[in-house]
């Protein structure tokens, strides 16, 4: 390896922690800017149920310009619309719909911070089926999110 390689590498290695730092930071600004929409939804009257349709099938379409754009159309057959169905009704629709519907009584903040504990939770579910190594930093990180949403919860 060359002397211009290395440093290459090592630069690279050194922004690699960019890109998700980037993800998180967008996924967790549209998670909460979703529920303050759909609050707003509702203080202009508009359901939650016709909120959830129009804001699916605007995602649904742009995804679908992207991919026939990159001419890389995702398969249709009878088991494919099946599989799609019911994973956009379980997956997407029917948790979404139970999260807009609580919006007007417990309040868009509180739907936010709900929304985030799954993927907390997710490693400490690794952890007790031994599919996951325990680490001190994720442990750390994971205590020290859930302190602060049980003490956002409380106020």
């Amino acid at each position: 390896m060359t002397l211009s390689s290395t440093a290459r590498t090592t630069h690279s290695r050194k922004r690699a922690w960019l890109a998700p730092l980037i993800y998180l930071l967008a996924g967790g600004a549209l998670l909460g800017l979703s529920t303050n929409l759909a609050k707003l939804a509702g203080d202009i009257q508009l359901s939650a149920l016709a909120f959830l349709f129009w804001s699916i099938s605007g995602a649904a379409l742009i995804l679908l310009a992207l991919a026939a754009f990159r001419r890389n159309l995702p398969p249709v057959s009878v088991r494919t619309v099946e599989y799609y169905a019911f994973s956009g009704l379980l997956g997407v629709a029917g948790a979404n719909l139970l999260f807009f519907s609580a919006i007007p009584h417990v309040g868009a903040g509180f739907v936010a911070l709900i929304i985030t504990l799954p993927p907390l939770l997710t490693y400490v579910g690794a952890l007790a089926l031994n599919m996951e190594r325990f680490q001190v930093l994720r442990a750390a990180g994971v205590i020290s999110a859930l302190v602060g949403a049980v003490t956002l919860a409380f106020h």
